[in-house]
């Protein structure tokens, strides 16, 4: 099995729906393409090799997929980590843009390879080693012929509940509440409270309005509301939020989310 069969049967087997997807060095862009097609989402490329008119690439550093302005359910990446200049601060960013339940794989040539071709490769417990030092538990990883695997996601997880007094969610809509409280997400902890925010942006009114929630949440992956207007409902989903939408008791919501 070559590295690109490899990648899109790990991509197969742990991401059934993908609303949008991130290639991280993607040379031509045809690995992108053909994943694009299969999850029938929207996909972008960086590579600083880029192409201005090669259609969904965009020529970035590989450490900056932050100037994107959305988060991805897959980021992948394929026989490129070793050129990365900046390992450390790639992984800062990719936990940054990930979605509630994204999913990163990384495949690169395993140190001590022969290749034929004069490059230092990592070695994949150095790899798995630096991203746990980040916010991300790894899923699965392993070694395949000359190339390392490994696929992770978030660790921690935050989620923006609208409210009005911290005990019920805010009955109207989310742009709208006073405040947003913050939870943080673990599979071994569940939901823990976090802080308080003010919703300072609450009277804006226009288009805008998306924009600036995003602001306040923006360190979010999720947000717990009764109600979302569907046009900015339809924004923030593109933007990579995921939404919950329940009544009543924030504890009893958490609880029904966390099963």
């Amino acid at each position: 099995m070559d590295a690109e069969t490899l990648l899109k049967k790990l991509a197969f087997e742990h991401i059934e729906q993908c609303e949008n997807l991130l290639e991280v060095g993607a040379g031509s862009g045809a690995l992108l393409i053909e994943l694009s097609d299969y999850y029938r989402a929207p996909a972008c490329g960086i590579d600083l090799y880029a192409a201005e008119e090669n259609g969904g690439l965009t020529a970035l550093p590989s450490e900056t997929p932050d100037r994107l302005p959305k988060r991805f359910d897959l980021i992948f990446s394929l026989h490129s980590f070793h050129h990365f200049s900046k390992g450390d601060e790639f992984f800062k960013v990719l936990e940054k843009k990930l979605t509630w339940d994204g999913k990163f794989i990384l495949i690169d040539r395993k140190s001590g390879g022969k290749t034929g071709i004069s490059e230092k490769y990592f070695d994949l417990e150095e790899v798995v080693s630096a991203m746990k030092s980040f916010n991300f538990e790894v899923i699965d990883r392993g070694i395949h012929g000359q190339n390392f695997y490994l696929i992770a996601g978030l660790k921690v997880r935050k989620l923006a509940v609208a409210t009005e007094d911290g005990k019920s969610i805010y009955e109207g809509m989310f742009g709208g509440a006073p405040y947003f409280d913050i939870y943080r997400f673990s599979r071994r902890q569940g939901f823990m409270f976090e802080e308080r925010r003010e919703n300072k942006r609450r009277l804006v009114t226009g288009d805008s309005k998306t924009a600036d929630v995003y602001e306040e949440t923006a360190d979010c992956q999720a947000l717990l509301s009764q109600n979302i207007a569907k046009r900015r409902r339809d924004r923030l989903k593109e933007m990579g939020f995921k939404l919950f939408f329940r009544r009543g008791s924030v504890s009893e919501a958490l609880k029904d989310i966390e099963l």
